[in-house]
């Protein structure tokens, strides 16, 4: 039970960031200021890949620095890799393809496996060892979406994560699909890059692939009212003067999707509504921000006044 308590604890933090900076590493003594790049930029998650020597004491010096950032290891082929990457500090192995000997033996260890897989066939010899998040690699090269949604159809259970190909232009497409738990990519963080000490650049697409992952962006105007009898009229002004269609919900009076107005009396004037991609994603961000708010609906949070002076509401895209 610990060991899939641990999973589904690894699995959630990865999912609430939405996506995983896949690096490759020449040199340890770059890791810290790497860490540090992707931190300032918002984004507290690596993986570093067993592709080079360095791996090991790359993620032993994160872990040290940085003990609250996720790290996982990746490339990892063999159970002395695993080893390895335990023992410096990874909190979860990733593999381009199935082991069943790695499974066998990262079970033992209780560490999350997350292996590669582009075929049922390869699905269902890792769903018996237990297994149900899986890497779909390479990505793009297997048929990228489309085979995705296809691959992901008859396993309703399963979440992947993409890697292989993976980059701005594609990234949100993956990650509206269900059965995306996160995204993999080495755009974030390309070899070049950290081998010239290019890590204020790394910093700024890091903090760009956040924004683009949390999609804040300005919907509508939210106004209080004193009752729904003072609020039927400020909605008839709206709707006739911008020639808005007037709807409403159980708590709102709405002037399209720009107005909604309170129907209950409110503690405040004006407010604004901002719609995001993912409320989940953007309940992680806040938590790291230390930026309170309360849940008011499933998809819906309202940020704490004391930050902002006035109302700000956080609703998913529909």
């Amino acid at each position: 039970m610990i060991y899939f308590s641990t999973m589904n604890d690894v699995f959630k933090r990865i999912e609430s960031i939405g996506v995983l900076p896949v690096v490759k590493i020449t040199s340890a003594g770059d890791s810290e200021n790497l860490a540090a790049s992707l931190l300032a930029g918002d984004l507290p998650a690596v993986e570093i890949t067993f592709r080079t020597d360095a791996a090991a004491e790359s993620i032993a010096r994160i872990r040290k620095k940085f003990p609250d950032i996720l790290i996982g290891a990746g490339t990892v082929l063999t159970p002395d890799q695993v080893d390895s990457a335990v023992d410096a500090g990874a909190e979860f192995i990733v593999a381009p393809g199935f082991n069943p000997r790695i499974a066998v033996y990262c079970a033992k260890l209780e560490i999350p496996y997350i292996p590669g897989v582009n075929s049922p066939s390869q699905i269902e010899l890792a769903m018996e060892h237990g297994l149900n998040v899986f890497k779909f690699f390479p990505a793009e090269a297997m048929g990228g979406i489309k085979m995705l949604k296809s691959l992901a159809g008859p396993y309703p259970g399963l979440r992947f994560i993409p890697t292989g190909g993976i980059s701005p232009d594609n990234l949100l497409g993956y990650l509206s699909l269900p059965s995306v738990l996160a995204c993999g990519g080495s755009w974030i963080s390309p070899s070049a890059m950290i081998s010239e000490g290019r890590f204020d650049d790394i910093a700024k697409i890091a903090s760009r692939t956040v924004s683009d992952i949390l999609g804040f962006h300005l919907s509508g105007v939210s106004l209080g009212s004193t009752d729904q009898n003072a609020a039927e009229p400020v909605l008839d002004f709206f709707a006739s003067t911008f020639l808005l269609n007037k709807n409403e919900t159980a708590n709102t009076f709405n002037a399209g999707t720009m107005i909604e107005i309170e129907k209950k009396k409110q503690n405040y004037s004006t407010g604004l509504i901002l719609k995001v991609n993912s409320i989940l994603r953007v309940k992680a961000f806040l938590d790291r921000k230390k930026v309170g708010y309360i849940q008011n609906e499933e998809k819906e949070i309202i940020l704490d006044e004391r930050k902002s002076g006035f109302v700000i509401k956080l609703r998913q895209e529909e």
